[in-house]
């Protein structure tokens, strides 16, 4: 049987837990999880469960190097592996929460040229789709696309359960993409918009409640 201690310490029974999960997300957590265990090792910090004050410390370093989405994917395989283990999790603290905003402000925000007018250009197309059930699934993988830079392919083979609502936006599981060619898979964090018009989490949701209408019959 494979061995359960990169979840948790205390029994074959988390191991299991994380089998209910694909394949290609365990690895992307378990990824995730020692990257996070080589970086408290040299500090002699509590790793499970890790305090907020370490959790935001870490996030702290990994903004100076990492883009935004790698920080909220880690954060989010922080959470999963203390809930998994029973522990409730640090990422929900206030204080992880405010640091993790003030990281989304100033690395995911920069203005640039170029992507303002890439900008105003996808307002305008978003703009022109139907307000129908299609439409609304068009507007939702157009915005979710631009957001978060995926390809066409790794958005034709996403499923419902690969998109997970929280509350800092939604976290997209990619399992199939061309530059990755270990087949790791990548857990992508999406956050709320500024603009409700261009916000690819409003327009998730939007999609998941629109109703396609019932054929005569």
């Amino acid at each position: 049987m494979p061995t359960c201690s990169t979840w948790a310490p205390d029994g074959a029974h988390r191991w299991y837990v994380g089998a209910t999960r694909a394949g290609s997300t365990r690895r992307a957590y378990a990824s995730d999880w020692s990257h996070f265990l080589g970086w408290y090792g040299s500090r002699h910090l509590a790793a499970l469960p890790a305090l907020p004050e370490t959790v935001a410390l870490y996030i702290t370093d990994l903004a100076r190097e990492r883009r935004v989405a790698t920080v909220q994917r880690r954060l989010a395989a922080l959470s999963q592996v203390h809930q998994d283990a029973g522990y409730p999790t640090p990422t929900e603290d206030r204080l992880v929460r405010k640091t993790m905003s003030g990281i989304r402000r100033t690395h995911g925000t920069a203005p640039r040229r170029k992507s303002a007018t890439r900008t105003n250009l996808l307002r305008e197309m978003v703009h022109d789709l139907p307000a129908s059930a299609e439409g609304a699934r068009d507007r939702a993988l157009l915005l979710m696309g631009f957001a978060g830079a995926f390809r066409r392919s790794e958005l034709v083979a996403l499923d419902r359960g690969d998109v997970v609502f929280d509350p800092d936006g939604v976290r997209v599981t990619i399992r199939v993409s061309k530059t990755d060619q270990e087949a790791a898979g990548a857990i992508v964090g999406l956050p709320y918009g500024d603009h409700p018009e261009t916000c690819p989490v409003r327009a998730l949701r939007a999609s998941r409640t629109t109703r396609r209408p019932c054929s005569a019959g």
